[in-house]
């Protein structure tokens, strides 16, 4: 049996698909998938998504580069402040565009980091995403992509499609973590 993973990032008000993933729960039942939230200051929404089947990590809080002049201890004061409000203790920058600080962050407070191969800048406790779309390896199957991608009809099938063909359990990124070390 092998692990799914499913990511999309770039999750905020009114860019969620949310409708298409509840369809997808009530289908599959076993369903989870990772948001990666562009955490704008609506804690209402991020409440609504808060779902046994959905985890939340955080995204920064815009995608146009302000995350990259964060200190140390700013970036701590963000990670702490969403994961007080039930997002997973993980981070993904934006565009994988992970500074020193962040990461000194991150490991500081235990947290995990989602990065691309090469890019990883001693991050501790890391998610190597590889590709969007579907990457079947030997521990795991992952899907990850963009909530915005005009192929998302498509991802979505491809999830039906493993989920048919194949024996296998729904897992967060945090989760899948806590069973292998920085895969």
């Amino acid at each position: 049996m092998k692990n799914l993973i499913i990511s999309f990032d770039d999750i905020y008000k009114g860019n969620d698909k949310i409708e298409e993933f509840k369809k997808l729960k009530e289908e599959i039942p076993d369903f989870k998938v990772t948001f990666f939230v562009i955490a704008k200051d609506d804690i209402a929404y991020w409440e609504s998504l808060k779902e046994d089947w959905i985890e939340l990590v955080f995204h920064s809080t815009e995608h146009s580069g302000g995350w990259l002049k964060w200190s140390k201890e700013e970036t701590i004061e963000k990670l702490k402040y969403y994961s007080s409000l039930g997002f997973s203790n993980g981070f993904k920058a934006p565009g994988w565009k992970m500074t020193q600080n962040i990461a000194d962050a991150i490991n500081e407070l235990n947290f995990w980091g989602c990065v691309c191969k090469g890019h990883e800048f001693g991050i501790k406790n890391k998610w190597i995403t590889r590709n969007q779309g579907l990457d079947i390896n030997e521990n795991y199957i992952e899907m990850y992509g963009h909530i915005q991608d005009i192929d998302f009809k498509q991802k979505i099938d491809s999830i039906k499609k493993v989920v048919k063909n194949n024996e296998i359990r729904f897992k967060f990124i945090s989760e899948v973590l806590n069973e292998y070390e920085n895969i």
